[in-house]
C-alpha cells in the first residue's frame, strides 16, 4: 500500500468513527455520513441530510512536532457563497474519535449553525434564479434557432445568462436572421437586455413602435361562439292593494261585481318588483 493509500485509509476510518459519533450524540438529529478526498496531507468531510458539512483536513501536515499532527476543521458552504463564514478551529491529530467530535460540537458547531441557514437560503435561491434562466433560454431558442453563447462551463450553458446570434447581410449563416444581436439575462430572467445591430428601418421603426405605451393594438377580429338565443323575458306584474284585476260576469238583472287583489298579493308583488303605479304616477318602495 502506499503512503497515499495508506493516508487515505486513515481518514476513511477517522471520518467514520466521528460520524457515528456525531449520531450517537443526535447532533442536529443524526443522519451524518461521511466521505474522503484523495489527497496527499488527507482531507473527510461529514455531511449531513439538511445540507450542513464539516470538512476536517491536515492543512499543516508540513510542520514539524504536534503543530503539524492537528487537523483544521472548517464549514462546508454551497458552491458560490460569498458571505461570512465562521472561523475555523483545530483539534489534534491522534485523538479518540468521540473526545474529537465533542470538541467540535462544543467549539465549532455553534457558529457554523449560526451561518450556513443564511447560506443554504441563498443557494436555494441561485437554484431558483438558475431554472428561470434555463426556461427562457429555451424559450429564446424556440425563437431563433440559430443562436450560440459565449464561452461557458458545458454545466452552466443551459442557465447561461447572454445568448447571441449572427444575422443580417454579413452573415455566414444557411438562414440568418434579418439582424444580429445578443440578449442578456437578469439573476431570475425577469428582464433582459436587448442589443440589435444593422436592423433595416423600418423593422427597427415597427420594434420601437412597441415599445409606446399609448399605441392602439392592433388585430384581426375573431368570430367566437355563443349560445343560443334565449326568450325576453315578460313585464313584471305589478298590483297594490285594492286594485281591480277582473269583473264577474252579470246576473241576470244584477250588477256586475269587482274582484280586487288581496292585501298580501299586493305586498308581495311590489315587494319583487320594487316600484308600483299609482293614478298620480310611480314611486319606490322602502
Amino acid at each position: 500500500m502506499s503512503e497515499l493509500e495508506s493516508r487515505q485509509a486513515q481518514f476513511d476510518g477517522l471520518g467514520r468513527a466521528l460520524a457515528e459519533s456525531f449520531n450517537a450524540e443526535n447532533v442536529e438529529g443524526g443522519g451524518w455520513t461521511h466521505e474522503t478526498e484523495r489527497a496527499a496531507y488527507g482531507k473527510l468531510k461529514l455531511l449531513h441530510p439538511s445540507g450542513l458539512g464539516i470538512g476536517l483536513w491536515q492543512r499543516y501536515a508540513y510542520r514539524k512536532g504536534e503543530a503539524g499532527k492537528r487537523l483544521t476543521v472548517e464549514g462546508v458552504f454551497p458552491h458560490g457563497y460569498a458571505g461570512l463564514r465562521p472561523e475555523g478551529i483545530t483539534v489534534g491529530l491522534h485523538r479518540p474519535p468521540a473526545l474529537m467530535a465533542k470538541d467540535i460540537v462544543r467549539r465549532f458547531l455553534p457558529g457554523y449553525l449560526a451561518k450556513i441557514g443564511e447560506a443554504l437560503a441563498a443557494a436555494a435561491d441561485a437554484e431558483r434564479e438558475e431554472q428561470a434562466r434555463i426556461a427562457m433560454n429555451r424559450r429564446i431558442a424556440r425563437v431563433l434557432p440559430n443562436i450560440s453563447h459565449g464561452p461557458v462551463s458545458p454545466h452552466e450553458a443551459s442557465g447561461r445568462r447572454t445568448t447571441y446570434w449572427s444575422g443580417g447581410l454579413d452573415s455566414l449563416a444557411p438562414l440568418p436572421a434579418i439582424a444580429s444581436g445578443q440578449v442578456t439575462l437578469n439573476h431570475n430572467a425577469q428582464t433582459m437586455d436587448v442589443k440589435l445591430s444593422n436592423v433595416p428601418a423600418g423593422l427597427a421603426l415597427q420594434i420601437l413602435a412597441l415599445l409606446d405605451p399609448h399605441r392602439v393594438l392592433e388585430g384581426t377580429i375573431a368570430p367566437r361562439e355563443v349560445g343560443p338565443a334565449r326568450r325576453e323575458l315578460g313585464p313584471a306584474v305589478r298590483t297594490i292593494p285594492g286594485e281591480v284585476v277582473a269583473t264577474t260576469t252579470p246576473v241576470a238583472g244584477g250588477p256586475a261585481e269587482l274582484v280586487t287583489a288581496p292585501p298580501q298579493l299586493g305586498r308581495l308583488s311590489a315587494a319583487l318588483c320594487g316600484e308600483v303605479t299609482r293614478p298620480f304616477g310611480a314611486y319606490n318602495l322602502p
